[in-house]
């Protein structure tokens, strides 16, 4: 668990992250890369880096591959989603990518920032959320501002966004077979500026 502010250098290096939720971030994690070819590797079925409560993971440099996703942001789930903390990740270059999604967001204030950089899924959700509100959990109302970099995934849609939340979409590129899917009456969408946003599939994504 990462609880203070820290930059890591990976150096060229791999980060081999064993533990299920990987890294746990929940002060400030740097991530830059003085060399190339840097890595942080999760080798479980989860995720390498997990950013809850008020936690912040900047990526500038480097790469962060998961079996699973590539990392997660887990905001205030709860059903009444008292809590005013952000949790966030902020891509501004390097790769985040996972065999399943990119990164997965859940609950109030989960945020992600994509300025520049690549985030990718090897199969469908290279962004994803999860639209599920019960007694007590409600996953919605989470933060997308995408301003640049790249969003690719190889199968279904690029962005799924079944939740309540926001999606701010000025820049970047988006492409896969699906564009975006959004699943939900409430969430709010808006795209200006001159984004890319390509599906690529000859008939309809499911």
């Amino acid at each position: 668990t990462i609880n203070k502010d820290i930059t890591l250098d990976l150096n060229g290096k791999t980060l081999t992250v064993e533990e299920e939720n990987g890294i746990e971030v929940v002060g400030e994690l740097v991530v830059e890369d003085s060399k190339d070819n840097g890595k942080i590797e999760g080798c479980s079925i989860n995720t390498p880096v997990l950013v809850k409560l008020q936690g912040t993971l900047t990526l500038k440099k480097g790469n962060i591959e998961g079996s699973y996703s590539g990392a997660a942001i887990y905001g205030d789930f709860t059903a009444a989603q008292s809590s005013d903390t952000y949790a966030t990740i902020n891509v501004e270059g390097g790769t985040i990518k996972g065999n399943q999604y990119g990164i997965l967001l859940y609950g109030k204030n989960a945020t992600l920032n994509i300025k520049e950089g690549k985030v990718q899924a090897d199969a469908q959700g290279a962004i994803c959320g999860y639209g599920a509100v019960t007694d007590k959990n409600n996953y919605g109302n989470t933060i997308i501002n995408i301003s640049g970099g790249e969003i690719l995934c190889e199968e279904g849609y690029v962005i799924y966004h079944p939740q309540k939340g926001v999606l701010n979409i000025t820049g970047g590129k988006i492409q896969g077979p699906g564009g975006i899917e959004i699943k939900s009456g409430e969430a709010k969408v808006g795209i200006s500026g001159n984004p890319t946003i390509e599906a690529t599939a000859e008939k309809a994504t499911h």
